[in-house]
């Protein structure tokens, strides 16, 4: 019984057909081998209680008695009359219990149909319930992920843990429905995210750096330092040259407090480069982690000024020794410009140089002390501006001599045809003169001078 409560409460497609196995399997046994005790004695009492309140009243009774025993009196088969009489109202007593039984699991049954028909659009539109490497629809995709946000929202934890799991069948290499499903679950505990992540990491999408990045999320919020390093180590295996996991890892080291550990990380990474630009992208982190969180800013800036030595066109190295002695108190006014002159005189790209050389005026501007200095910072700047716009000047004429160069040349082409087709139209009428077809014959007769003249005689001028 305890399992047909169970099927006749749970929204399935053939709900309607398990509710009549259960009423089938209710009438083909007894009450009391399919009931718990304790229920199939309520049951009996209140059909006791039932059968008490209509019994008949005492005159009734007595008479009724009386009877009985003249009966009994006149008769020697009582005995098997009342045995009979037993086994009528037991037949009458389970058959009461049976409809009762039916009608309380009919009240389930009615709630299950109102939710069944509250998903079953949604069940209409799972085409394909089963896991095939061919990706799925949209269509597919936005229904499982509507009709998970209805379970979410209207029905309970075990529906939603069941409605992810079929889905997560057929989305199986769909990352963002299993990162739905362990943001879900850590309202839960603890077991049911990592749980999710382990099947959904070491089976279904080992090669998707997100769920692994989410998941050494998850320990270290959780306080499993452990588990997440192993994580973002798996990742970093999975993935070399994967940068976004070896910031991870790099922030995970910074905020267990352990500096020479992510010093040590940090130089590893920046001699395991795979190009300047990555070593000196390191080596800015490493500065700025040098100098605000540790606070020593000679050290920063001598890390700054190794990168800058072994990438000297980058223009963020630069920047960034520039942002640090900006930041200083008080500001070194000579530190700040020797930064900015050396950025300048790198090899970078005019739009960066215009650039440093702005951001040069603006701190002269402002903090400056000496307006020589000023000046010929200005006069540096409006020097680039002016190579500047002649750089571009020259581009567009470059672009007008290019189009003026086209456009002649369509011109050109365009009058080579049409002389050909003429020509080739003369040719043709040479070739053939009856192609003219001048014929002068019928022009007389279509115009018909005469005529009119001689009408306009008869109308205006008449006859004496």
């Amino acid at each position: 019984m305890e399992i047909y409560d169970r099927l006749i409460s749970t929204p399935t497609q053939l709900y309607s057909h398990h509710f009549e196995k259960f009423e089938e399997f209710v009438r083909d046994n007894l009450p009391k081998d399919i009931l718990s005790a304790e229920e199939f004695l309520v049951l009996r009492m209140e059909y006791l209680k039932n059968q008490k309140a209509s019994a008949p009243t005492s005159d009734d009774a007595s008479a009724e008695g009386e009877q009985n025993k003249k009966s009994a009196d006149s008769s020697s088969t009582n005995d098997d009359a009342k045995t009979e009489n037993d086994a009528k109202k037991e037949e009458e007593e389970a058959s009461a219990i049976r409809d009762k039984i039916i009608e309380l699991r009919r009240v389930k049954h009615k709630a299950n149909e109102e939710e069944v028909s509250r998903r079953w659009n949604f069940e209409e539109g799972i085409k394909r319930p089963y896991f095939h490497v061919k990706p799925l629809e949209r269509t597919q995709l936005k229904n499982w992920r509507d009709y998970l946000d209805f379970e979410v929202e209207n029905g309970s934890h075990e529906r939603v843990v069941i409605l992810y799991e079929r889905c997560l069948i057929a989305c199986a290499l769909y990352e963002d429905l299993w990162l739905r499903y362990a943001k879900y679950m850590e309202a839960f505990g603890e077991d049911g995210p990592r749980s999710v992540y382990d099947r959904a990491c070491s089976i279904h999408l080992p090669q998707k750096p997100n769920i692994h990045l989410a998941r050494a999320s998850y320990e270290e919020k959780s306080g499993n330092f452990s588990k997440a390093i192993e994580a973002l180590n798996f990742l970093e295996k999975m993935f070399p040259t994967y940068l976004p996991a070896k910031f991870r890892r790099l922030g995970l080291v910074r905020r267990t407090g352990k500096r020479e550990d992510v010093e040590a990380l940090f130089k590893k990474y920046i001699d395991a480069a795979t190009s300047p630009s990555i070593a000196s992208l390191y080596a800015i982190k490493l500065a700025r982690y040098r100098f605000k969180v540790c606070g020593d800013i000679e050290g920063s800036k001598r890390i700054l000024n190794t990168a800058i030595e072994n990438d000297k066109d980058n223009p963020k190295l630069y920047l960034q020794l520039v942002d640090i002695c900006y930041q200083t108190t008080p500001v070194d006014e000579e530190a700040v410009v020797t930064a900015f002159d050396a950025a300048l005189e790198g090899d970078s790209n005019l739009d960066t140089k215009l650039l440093l050389a702005q951001r040069k005026v603006e701190f002269l501007e402002d903090l400056g002390c000496d307006i020589v200095r000023l000046q010929e910072a200005y006069n540096d700047l409006s020097k680039l501006t002016r190579t500047g716009f002649e750089n571009r000047k020259r581009v567009l004429e470059d672009r007008s001599d290019d189009s003026v160069k086209d456009k002649r040349l369509r011109m050109e082409l365009n009058g080579v045809a049409a002389v050909t087709a003429v020509t080739a139209a003369g040719t043709a009428a040479q070739a053939d003169p009856s192609s003219y077809n001048y014929s002068w014959a019928g022009y007389a007769q279509n115009y018909n001078y005469q005529t009119a003249w001689n009408m306009y005689g008869q109308q205006y001028y008449p006859q004496q």
